[in-house]
Parts: structure tokens; sequence; C-alpha cells
């Protein structure tokens, strides 16, 4: 989960929000959707995908892999959204 607490004004902003769009979320970590799932399900207090917020994941999912350090094809292969 993300470090933001319920009572804070990044909450508040969360709250309030309809969208989100994310850009080249192929080259992120699946657990970075993962983790921004779970922190808006806990601050809304909605256990719907992403607290019901309609969220736009963009990017060319063939250009850009997730970048793991050391990691095999297979850990590369894992980290991806699928």
């Amino acid at each position: 989960m993300c470090n933001i607490q319920k009572n804070s004004p990044h909450a508040d902003l969360l709250q309030a929000t309809k969208a989100i769009i994310w850009d080249e979320v192929g080259a992120q970590h699946h657990h970075a959707v993962e983790a921004v799932d779970r922190t808006l399900c806990d601050i809304c207090d909605d256990n719907r995908p992403f607290a019901g917020i309609t969220v736009v994941l963009g990017g060319d999912f063939l250009q850009t892999l997730p970048l793991i350090p050391k990691g095999s094809c297979e850990d590369i292969v894992d980290a991806t959204i699928q």
C-alpha cells in the first residue's frame, strides 16, 4: 500500500477523483498497480477495483518491460501486468 493517511489532503484529493490516466503502465511492476488499487480501496472505503474510480491504463505493452535488476527473463515476465 501507499503511505497516504485517510485524513490527509492527499486522501481528500483521491476521494474526489473521478478518473486516473496512467500512461506507460507497461513499464511498471504489477505491484505498483496493485498498491494503488489497495490504497484507493482503503482510503475510499470501497472494495470495488480502484474504489470505483475510472482508471485508464495506457502505453505500448510490447515496447518497454519493467526493469528488474539482475532478473531473469522469467522474473521480468512475472513482473508485467498481464
